[in-house]
């Protein structure tokens, strides 16, 4: 799928004025000229994104959802070319420093992961081996895996649902995570048995994460929907929103244990209860991989042999 930076424009154009009509104008084409490319978007996307009324143009419900990924494509491709379009003689130092890190320790892991194993990593990594600076970024594992495989990463930390899949990289296991359902310490879902779960859910809602983790892991997703038979959600796209809700009893989820259990101690915590869900639910699986070029080095070695002594989160809610 292709899709030009110039017709998300047009396209976010087109919802600014409500118009395809002003938006011609504003952008100084023709209106046939500009449906033709918003059609052409269509197409290319598989979906409509204007519905036409006695107001105008109005978005549809897919349109909707797709809008704000628009916003996020052009803005991540404006700050991209802001810094690279520096001129070399008066470029900002901090500008420079963020392009040239080929001399850095660069390291990918997935937003979930990082609490755990970057303080595990942390006790590997010297003063000699990151000289030259660290670079850490969080991805979706998908990301990771396709920086690691292209030597834009060093090290990639990223979840895999099915280990054979990994096939472009070579990926080292370090731990298999079970699932757990997290819930307000005072609902019945606590002590419900596992198989009984969908009798006692009633109409609280489920948390459902949106993308990245919603297309990412969507098979795990609709497995969980299937076998508790949820019919209420509320969507979320972050770990803290998704915690606050269920202290407040407002909805339960079920995560991997690796990305919730290390804030059992954080007050956010405190009226949340843990209910491990045991083979109910396939494991997820933690990896690590190195570039070619990093295998090579003695810190990969070191790096590796830590990270497979990891032991898994304790659980100690109750």
């Amino acid at each position: 799928m292709i899709i030009g930076l110039r017709e998300l424009r047009f396209f976010l154009e087109i919802v600014a004025l409500k118009s395809i009509s002003k938006a011609a104008e504003s952008l100084h084409i023709t209106q046939p000229a500009l449906s033709t490319k918003i059609k052409k978007l269509e197409q290319t996307l598989g979906f409509t994104l204007f519905e036409r009324n006695w107001e105008g143009v109005q978005l549809t419900t897919k349109g909707g959802y797709f809008l704000p990924y628009a916003v996020q494509l052009l803005q991540s491709m404006e700050d991209a070319t802001t810094v690279l379009n520096q001129d070399n003689g008066n470029a900002m130092q901090t500008f420079t420093e963020v392009i040239n890190d080929s001399q850095r320790l660069r390291i990918g892991i997935d937003g979930w992961l990082l609490p755990y194993v970057l303080p595990r990593l942390y006790k590997v990594l010297t003063t000699d081996t990151t000289e030259h600076g660290l670079k850490i970024v969080t991805q979706p594992s998908l990301v990771l895996k396709t920086l690691v495989s292209h030597s834009c990463l060093d090290l990639a930390f990223f979840y895999s649902v099915d280990p054979s899949e990994d096939k472009a990289i070579r990926a080292l296991p370090l731990y298999e995570d079970e699932m757990i359902l997290l819930c307000h310490q005072s609902h019945a879902l606590l002590h419900s048995p596992i198989e009984h779960l969908s009798n006692v859910i009633n109409n609280l809602p489920f948390i459902l994460f949106d993308n990245p983790t919603l297309s990412h892991h969507s098979q795990i997703t609709k497995r969980i929907t299937d076998l508790f038979k949820i019919q209420h959600f509320h969507v979320v796209d972050d770990l803290y929103t998704a915690f606050s809700l269920i202290s407040h009893n407002l909805a339960f989820t079920i995560l991997t244990a690796t990305c919730a259990l290390h804030l059992q101690n954080h007050s956010i915590f405190s009226s949340i209860a843990v209910k491990p869900l045991g083979n109910y639910l396939p494991l997820a699986y933690i990896n690590m991989a190195g570039s070619t070029s990093f295998e090579q080095s003695p810190i990969f070695e070191a790096i590796t042999t830590a990270m497979q002594n990891i032991k898994k989160p304790a659980n100690n809610a109750g």
